[in-house]
């Protein structure tokens, strides 16, 4: 049972779409902690909140964050398309409202800058998204390099194949570069949490209109190699995120939440070659097996979870929680897609 609005530590939540995000990765993780009372659902389809509600057992539904109901709100998700970021986020630190944003954060990036310092400023917790660092392969992957198993990063590589046939966000065309806009925040948090900066260097691009069909860049880093390469119609779905190291390469496969870490191949003779064959064959066959029983009961959630207990232990006292979601770190994701945006030619806006 959900503690009662006004329990001490009760954390009383206003969930803001009532799209996907929303209800397939914010309100599983929020009904399951017991410090936290979800009010209802806000989405400017009244019929759309009140069938999220309904299915959460939620007792409230309707259109505004100002309705009489959200009044002894202490916290706000939000899932709604990413030009609306920037509006409820003001809104939600205007009311004296803690809030965690989906990724990209708010555009543009100085406006997600001044956001953030007024949150500051009144105490507010502030965070984003960013969920795949926090998923059961991303965890491993940055819990082995921070203990060094990779040895000196030599290069990083981020890669995404997008078929346009999978379930996608019926707005993501409307944006400026299209499903690139709202996707690629994910490659580059976690090429950020590697490198440190995110400063791209070279790019080069297609386009199909306003959309961006095939994008490759390269980042400057004084010790690393890193690239990013996108295509936004091929025949298949893929996320990939490589960090090659001097004692192993790790490779993260985002959709299947599996990593995989070979060992340094040393003279590449047959016992070597059989090795590294046997590092790669055994832990992607490990990955599946436990990333699909997570499937199977419905509890893969990318990271997802993570986010929202996090984002509860910030609101209840733990700011360092946070590190890798803070409104700084949305806003360093959007800037480097607003240049990336821009190089490719396309005029800002969403």
């Amino acid at each position: 049972m959900s503690p009662a609005v006004g329990d001490p530590g009760t954390v009383a939540v206003v969930c803001v779409g009532a799209g996907w995000a929303t209800g397939e990765r914010h309100l599983p993780a929020l009904v399951r902690d017991s410090r936290v009372h979800v009010l209802g659902v806000v989405d400017t389809h009244l019929d759309r909140a009140r069938a999220l509600a309904a299915r959460y057992q939620l007792e409230h539904a309707g259109t505004s964050l100002g309705d009489p109901w959200t009044e002894s709100a202490t916290a706000v998700t939000v899932g709604a398309p990413p030009w609306t970021h920037g509006d409820l986020v003001e809104e939600a630190i205007a009311r004296g409202w803690h809030c965690l944003c989906e990724k990209p954060f708010v555009l543009p990036a100085s406006r997600g800058a001044e956001l953030a310092r007024r949150a500051e400023a009144a105490g507010l917790v502030l965070a984003v998204v960013h969920n795949f660092q926090f998923s059961r392969a991303g965890s491993r992957l940055f819990a082995s390099l921070d203990a060094g198993r990779l040895g000196e990063v030599e290069s990083v590589y981020g890669f995404q194949l997008s078929n346009p046939d999978r379930r996608l966000p019926h707005w993501h065309s409307t944006l400026a570069g299209g499903l690139f806009l709202d996707e690629t925040a994910h490659l580059l948090y976690l090429m950020r949490r590697v490198l440190g900066t995110l400063e791209p260097r070279v790019v080069d691009s297609r386009l199909r209109g306003r959309e961006i069909r095939d994008l490759t860049a390269t980042f400057a880093h004084e010790t690393a190699w890193a690239t990013l390469s996108l295509n936004f119609n091929a025949s298949i779905s893929e996320w990939q995120f490589v960090v090659a190291g001097s004692e192993a390469v790790a490779a993260f496969d985002l959709f299947r939440d599996i990593l995989v870490v070979v060992p340094n191949d040393r003279g590449h003779g047959a016992r070597d070659v059989l090795r590294s064959s046997g590092a790669l064959l055994g832990g992607h066959a490990a990955g599946f097996v436990a990333s699909g029983l997570r499937m199977a009961r419905g509890r893969l959630s990318y990271g997802n979870d993570d986010v929202l207990t996090r984002f509860l232990d910030a609101v209840s006292g733990d700011r360092s929680r946070i590190t890798g979601m803070t409104a700084d770190d949305g806003c360093a994701i959007v800037a480097c897609l607003e240049t990336l945006v821009a190089r490719a030619g396309i005029e800002a806006g969403a």
